[in-house]
């Protein structure tokens, strides 16, 4: 049975390597949570405060992130996706101020309109990735692998 978090203030809580296949996190406030080697396999986000998080080898393939803030604003504590596996990701719309992909996987990942001011993209995959309308603005970029489709 998923797990429903929904609308719920997670602050400080340790998920390190749980299994939350399915888990609803939407609407809900994520505040220094350890994700750390989690299986969020199709977990939903949607709309998710999340600040100061550790999603470290994170399993989240086929994850909703539609319009999750994830900038850590108003006080600048950023999130740790590092290897995270984003493959299939629906990133659309969210806001990534600052978040750290070094080594993540964003392959066939929904980036339409994502801000992702600050972030850094260290060592990442993003094959077939859809960046279209995103931000790019003050972003580290570092051997990033991606797939130019023929126009």
């Amino acid at each position: 049975m998923p797990q429903n978090f929904s609308s719920q203030t997670l602050i400080g809580v340790n998920f390190s390597s749980q299994d939350l296949t399915d888990a609803n996190f939407s609407l809900a406030i994520i505040d220094n949570v350890n994700f750390t080697s989690t299986n969020l396999t199709r977990a939903n986000f949607f709309k998710a405060n999340i600040k100061g998080s550790n999603f470290l080898n994170a399993n989240l393939v086929n994850a909703n992130l539609t319009e999750a803030d994830l900038s850590g604003e108003p006080d600048g504590i950023f999130n740790n996706l590092t290897n995270a596996n984003l493959t299939g990701a629906d990133l659309s719309l969210a806001k990534l101020k600052g978040v750290n992909f070094t080594g993540a996987k964003l392959i066939d990942a929904d980036l339409q309109g994502a801000d992702l001011e600050g972030a850094r993209l260290i060592n990442l995959d993003a094959t077939n990735a859809n960046f279209s309308l995103t931000n790019f603005t003050d972003i580290e970029l570092v051997a990033m692998s991606f797939l130019t489709l023929p126009i």
